[in-house]
């Protein structure tokens, strides 16, 4: 629908079976730097993309642990699969780089492992966060 000022809204219809540009089975690819990055940035659109039907996949660049909790960690594979768990995110890829160390390995070494995924999951839509 247009908005007055001629911008075009995508209404969202919650409890319904139409969520406007999130209703025909698209697959959406989620890309975050570090866990709960895909949460706190666009968590309620990955949850009506689920709702909606689409196919979500997440990937988490690093490991989100090393930095602050040392090789111990605090479970975040557990925090990370919860989290997709309740989104209806039914892929989620950890790439495991170490934590807050990006501008330690090559921008190849990241966008490799990230071009694969691409042409294996062919989205239709990409965030990124």
């Amino acid at each position: 629908m247009a908005h007055p000022s001629g911008v075009v809204v995508s209404v969202i219809n919650r409890g319904q079976e139409r969520y406007g540009p999130m209703s025909n089975n698209k697959k959406v690819l989620v890309i975050a730097a570090h866990p709960d990055d895909e949460v706190l940035g666009c968590g309620g659109t990955i949850a009506l993309h689920a709702r909606a039907g689409d196919r979500v996949t997440a990937v988490i660049v690093c490991e989100g642990e090393s930095l602050r909790y040392g090789k111990k960690g605090v479970g975040q594979p557990l925090h990370i699969q919860g989290a997709a768990q309740k989104l209806g995110i039914q892929d989620v890829r950890v790439l495991g780089f170490s934590d807050q160390r990006l501008d330690t390995v090559t921008l190849t070494e990241i966008v490799t492992p990230l071009e694969q995924i691409v042409r294996e999951v062919r989205p239709a839509v990409v965030y990124c966060q």
